[in-house]
């Protein structure tokens, strides 16, 4: 169990989330893409199981 979840996170991937983590607590500015409105908690939220689901599929 421990090298499945050690292994969950390539590398390269872990590399990229921990720069921008240590760059939003340094406070410098770096790339980021804008989230997609409507999978945000408010909208979530608001919406039934069903309508959750197709909102997550498409």
């Amino acid at each position: 169990m421990r090298k499945q979840i050690g292994m969950a996170i390539p590398p390269a991937g872990m590399h990229h989330i921990l720069m921008a983590v240590l760059k939003t607590f340094a406070g410098e500015p770096y790339d980021y893409i804008s989230p997609t409105p409507r999978l945000q908690p408010n909208v979530l939220f608001k919406a039934s199981g069903s309508e959750v689901a197709t909102l997550v599929k498409l």
